[in-house]
């Protein structure tokens, strides 16, 4: 890219603004453990559903919803089934959401995350 576009990337760590999604303290979360049904997950526009599924769709769900990056500190390792319908997509109404439908928090803090820098060569 240097000597193409005159440009460097490189990958660092930097503290930035994020979402995190964490397990709401002293309760129980609303993600229905899976039946035998196939592993699943997608999303539209205002909805991300998952079957016997992990979080990731939900996790690009909220990424692409926000255009913010989200950081999985639920702890949550196994498969669920899971629906979430967000219409709104500011802040306010993807907590409420996310609160209300899954038993999930949704909060804005700072993480230090991987990011590409691009300079000029």
């Amino acid at each position: 890219l240097s000597s193409v576009l005159g440009v460097t990337v490189t990958r660092e760590e930097r503290e930035v603004e994020a979402y995190v999604l964490a397990q709401l303290p002293g309760e129980s979360h609303k993600l229905q453990k899976p039946g035998p049904e196939t592993e699943s997950a997608g999303n539209s526009q205002d909805n991300v559903s998952g079957t016997n599924s992990d979080l990731a769709a939900l996790l690009r769900f909220l990424d692409d919803s926000t255009g913010i990056p989200v950081v999985d500190e639920t702890g949550l390792k196994e498969k669920y089934t899971y629906d979430l319908k967000a219409v709104e997509k500011d802040y306010k109404n993807l907590r409420k959401a996310v609160r209300e439908q899954l038993g999930l928090d949704l909060r804005k803090e700072r993480r230090k995350l991987q990011v590409m820098v691009v300079r000029k060569a």
